[in-house]
């Protein structure tokens, strides 16, 4: 079964399409609507079409990483649409659990005399590495005008996201074993995650196929690439890791 929307593939037992949220058969708060019933029958209805959408969404995006993790390349690779929901989840998880690693890495390393604290920390953190995704998305985007080949920003942000499915599980590992408080173990996968991150940036370039012989090759644009994620990641990092130390100063003195 296809969404009659944007033509995305949905199970037979779908109710919404899990990459637009285009109801399927209808909507089911209009026919409440239509039927006449009450403020407060229509309002749980709505609220119930957000769970189920919810679920929807979460259950496509799953089956979707399950086959980004089998060949991320190959997956970003055959990406043609510009909606980039299921890019966009895989950053904010990605950046979630390397944001809550840190946060559980840097309270192990104080060894309580430092009070790490969590809320500025996490979302710090978080936000920092969201920005920077945004940016390096940006910057992607114009080396792609420059090489001359089309590459749309919500598609390049989904290629993205389809390479860092292996950095995503990276991550979600050094949550877990920095939960158990196995340092070691963590600090590897901290690192492991953004290393992979990195390379998938550079891989996205050769994900996007040459549309005509006047494109720049892919070599030449990953210098270029290079040289603006540098840049990107300095002013970023510089920013977050600068407030934050600002932070932990102000509580030790």
């Amino acid at each position: 079964m296809f969404c009659s929307n944007c033509g995305s593939e949905m199970t037979k037992d779908s109710r919404f399409c899990g990459e637009c949220g285009t109801p399927v058969g209808g909507s089911n708060q209009e026919e409440a609507i239509s039927s006449g019933g009450s403020v407060s029958s229509i309002q749980s209805v709505a609220q119930n079409d957000y769970v189920v959408k919810g679920k929807e969404l979460s259950k496509s995006y799953f089956q979707v990483l399950k086959r980004q993790l089998k060949a991320p390349f190959f997956e970003a690779q055959s990406m043609k649409e510009d909606k980039m929901t299921n890019g966009l989840i895989s950053i904010m998880l990605f950046s979630l659990f390397l944001a809550l690693s840190s946060f559980l890495t840097l309270q192990q390393a104080s060894s309580g005399f430092v009070d790490v604290p969590f809320f500025s920390t996490v979302v710090g953190m978080f936000a920092g590495w969201v920005i920077l995704f945004f940016l390096v998305t940006l910057v992607l985007f114009v080396t792609f005008k420059i090489m001359r080949t089309e590459a749309g920003y919500g598609n390049l942000m989904n290629r993205m996201g389809s390479l860092m499915a292996m950095p995503l599980l990276f991550s979600a590992s050094a949550f877990l074993t920095g939960l158990v408080q196995l340092g070691f173990l963590s600090t590897l996968f901290m690192s492991l995650a953004t290393a992979s991150a990195a390379l998938s940036v550079f891989s996205v370039i050769f994900s996007v196929q040459r549309n005509n012989d006047k494109a720049m090759d892919p070599f030449y644009g990953t210098i270029i690439a290079t040289v603006g994620t540098t840049i990107v990641i300095f002013i970023v990092f510089v920013a977050v890791l600068g407030s934050l130390f600002n932070q932990l100063q102000h509580i030790m003195f």
